[in-house]
C-alpha cells in the first residue's frame, strides 16, 4: 500500500536547536524539540461538559507517554506494520498515535464500534491493511476486539492501552524519521465498505502549510475542537495543526458537543485568540439550543468575521434545521458527526 522510507535519528541527538524547519520534521520529532525548549507548555487541554479541564499534556509529559508506548509497540512489531487505533475520544489517541509515527509504524486511526455494522466495517479494514496490532480500551468492553481472521489475513494483536501504559518503563528507543508512508485514512463505511486514503509525510506537510497559510496561525493562537479524531478535519486541524505550529488546543469530546453545544462556543470566546473549526449543521445546532446569551457581547469579545457571519446566517435562515425537540435535534447531529 506504498513505499517505505525512514531513517533513524541516534539516541541522544533529539533536537535542542531549529535546524530543522516545521516543512521537513516529522511530528514526533517537533514535539521531542519543543519537549526540550518549553517542556512545561500545554499542548493539548481535555475538557469535559461544564469545562473542567480533566487531563493536561505538556509538551514534556506527552512525549514521555509517547516514548513509553513506543518503546513496547517496537517489542511487538517491525517498521511499516499497520496499527488500527480504536480509541474513545481520550488523551491516549493522540500519545498512541504519535507512538506509531515515531516507530516508523502506519497508525490506521478508526471510530470505536457501536454496533454490528462498525464491526463489520473494521473487520474489513483489518484485513484491507493485514493491520498487526489493534490498540484499543478496556473501557469500550470486549467488543472492541477484532472478530477472527478472515480471507487468509491473521487476526491482529489486540493490545489495550491501559496495559501499555502500566507496563514497567523500558529503554528510550530512537525515533524513525519516515519520509513515506506514515496513515491510512479511512471513510467511515456508513454507506459503503470503508475506502482508504494513503497520507505520506510530505502530503501531511503541505496540508499543514496550506492550513496555516490560509489562518495565519503562530504560537500565540489557541485551537478549540470537537470533532471525532477519525475523521480527516478532527485529526488534522484539530489535533495535529496545534503541535506543527505550537499553540496549545482545547479539546471537548464529540459527545459533550452534542451534550452542551453553547459550550464550545462559550470555550472559543474566552480564548484571546482563536483558531477554531466551523461547520454548518452544529452552527446550526448550537444557536437553535439557544445556549448563545449575548451575540453582541460575544463580537465584542473579538470573534472572527467568519463566526460572526455564520452565527448571523443561520440565526435568521429559513433554511437552518427544525426539530420538534432537543433530543430530536441531537440525533440528527449525532448521525451526521459518527457516522
Amino acid at each position: 500500500m506504498g513505499t517505505r522510507g525512514s531513517d533513524e535519528e541516534p539516541l541522544g541527538e533529539r533536537m535542542t536547536h531549529d535546524s530543522k524547519t516545521k516543512a521537513d520534521e516529522s511530528l514526533v520529532h517537533s514535539l521531542s524539540r519543543r519537549s526540550l525548549a518549553t517542556p512545561q507548555s500545554p499542548i493539548y487541554q481535555y475538557l469535559d461538559s461544564d469545562l473542567n479541564v480533566t487531563h493536561s499534556w505538556t509538551y514534556s509529559s506527552l512525549y514521555v507517554r509517547v516514548q513509553h508506548v513506543m518503546t513496547h509497540l517496537r517489542r511487538r512489531s517491525e517498521m511499516g506494520d499497520r496499527v488500527v487505533i480504536l480509541l474513545p475520544h481520550s488523551p491516549d489517541f493522540i500519545s498512541t498515535f504519535l507512538a506509531c509515527l515515531g516507530s516508523g509504524l502506519i497508525a490506521v486511526p478508526l471510530q470505536a464500534p457501536r454496533s454490528k455494522t462498525d464491526h463489520e466495517g473494521i473487520d474489513a479494514v483489518i484485513r484491507d491493511t493485514a493491520a498487526r496490532l489493534v490498540i484499543t480500551s478496556r473501557t469500550l468492553g470486549g467488543g472492541s476486539r477484532p472478530q477472527s481472521s478472515t480471507g487468509g489475513v491473521p487476526t491482529p494483536i489486540t493490545l489495550f492501552i491501559e496495559d501499555l501504559v502500566a507496563a514497567p518503563p523500558l529503554s528510550p528507543v530512537a525515533l524513525v524519521e519516515n519520509r513515506g508512508l506514515i496513515y491510512l485514512q479511512y471513510t467511515s463505511g456508513s454507506t459503503t465498505r470503508p475506502r482508504g486514503v494513503m497520507i505520506e509525510h510530505a502530503q501531511l506537510m503541505a496540508n499543514l502549510r496550506s492550513i496555516d497559510q490560509d489562518f495565519e496561525h503562530d504560537e500565540n493562537s489557541v485551537g478549540i475542537t470537537w470533532l471525532p479524531h477519525f475523521h480527516d478535519m478532527g485529526l488534522v486541524y484539530g489535533l495535529i495543526q496545534p503541535l506543527f505550529n505550537g499553540f496549545p488546543a482545547y479539546i471537548l469530546s464529540p459527545e459533550s458537543f452534542v451534550r452542551r453545544p453553547g459550550n464550545w462556543l462559550e470555550q472559543s470566546l474566552a480564548s484571546e485568540a482563536l483558531t477554531v473549526a466551523v461547520q454548518t449543521l452544529p452552527l446550526s445546532f448550537a444557536v437553535t439550543k439557544r445556549q448563545i446569551l449575548n451575540l453582541t457581547s460575544a463580537w465584542l469579545l473579538g470573534v472572527p468575521h467568519f463566526v460572526e457571519q455564520k452565527l448571523s446566517e443561520h440565526i435568521h435562515s429559513p433554511a437552518s434545521p427544525t426539530c420538534t425537540s432537543d433530543t430530536a435535534l441531537e440525533e440528527v447531529l449525532s448521525t451526521q458527526l459518527m457516522d
